[in-house]
């Protein structure tokens, strides 16, 4: 029997691309939102926050992306 996405796996899917987008972002910037001063920080600031933002949004991003890609298979 052939998997047919819904509307939830496609809305999981591109919110996994948007977090990855994000990350990215970060990556290329070395920047990351701070919602403690509402800004962005750089990563000279707020290096244990960078880092986690950074392997706490890929871990999120594969595991939306991935998941729904898992069930098409």
């Amino acid at each position: 029997m052939l998997f047919q996405p819904g509307p939830l796996d496609l809305i999981r899917i591109m919110i996994g691309m948007i977090v990855l987008t994000y990350v990215s972002y970060c990556l290329m910037n070395q920047k990351v939102w701070i919602r403690k001063i509402f800004g962005w920080g750089t990563r000279e600031e707020y290096p244990m926050i960078w880092l986690l933002n950074i392997v706490g949004g890929l871990l999120l991003a594969f595991w939306m992306i991935g998941g729904q890609i898992y069930r098409l298979i």
